[in-house]
């Protein structure tokens, strides 16, 4: 047989929860917002298993903006930093936590 079943679960239980507005100052000028934090926990492999995933956390806030030149063209953007706590696995043999910066910019014309 070339599929095997696993022996335990290789994939992470995860839930996300976050709050998501929009603020329309003006016809031309939108501000956006998000606010969340998502967990995975750790997956069914033991610690020494090369396929063990210790799970991690995420807690994360994005400001946005778009302005409308017309009915059928606008520009947007956003930032999102994140916090992200990664816990022990096979390939990192301690915790780890990183900050991370995301720029999302974008032209919309509709047609």
């Amino acid at each position: 047989d070339v599929l095997n079943a696993e022996l335990s679960n290789s994939n992470n239980n995860s839930w996300e929860i976050f709050a998501n507005n929009i603020y329309r100052r003006s016809r031309k000028l939108w501000l956006m917002g998000m606010l969340g934090y998502k967990s995975v926990s750790a997956n069914g492999y033991s610690l020494g298993d090369a396929l063990y995933d210790g799970g991690r956390s995420k807690v994360y806030i994005e400001p946005g903006i778009s302005w409308f030149f017309s009915k059928a063209m606008y520009a947007t953007g956003r930032v999102r930093y994140s916090k992200i706590d990664d816990r022990q696995d096979a390939f990192s043999a301690k915790d780890a936590a990183y900050n991370v910066f995301n720029i999302d910019l974008g032209l919309v014309y509709s047609f």
